[in-house]
């Protein structure tokens, strides 16, 4: 494992200080789930092709698939 050295003001780490003190959490496990949570979402966006976001916005509003729904869908996602 490796040693991770974090500073911050002196208002931020009395704030983070009392959090974890009231609510039981290690510093060192909150930032590690942070980190996780960063990588993750990094991760998750980077396998997002283009324009996805706005593809999928016509078909918002679909309630049932089947004949013209399906075509139109595939043409989105081939």
């Amino acid at each position: 494992m490796t040693a991770f050295t974090l500073r911050l003001e002196t208002g931020l780490a009395r704030q983070l200080d009392r959090v974890c003190r009231e609510r039981g959490y290690k510093k060192t496990g909150l930032v590690k789930a942070l980190i996780r949570d960063f990588l993750d979402q990094l991760e998750d966006k980077s396998v997002k092709r283009p324009g996805t976001e706005k593809n999928l916005k016509k078909l918002v509003g679909i309630v049932t698939l089947g004949g013209d729904a399906v075509a139109d869908a595939d043409a989105y996602f081939e």
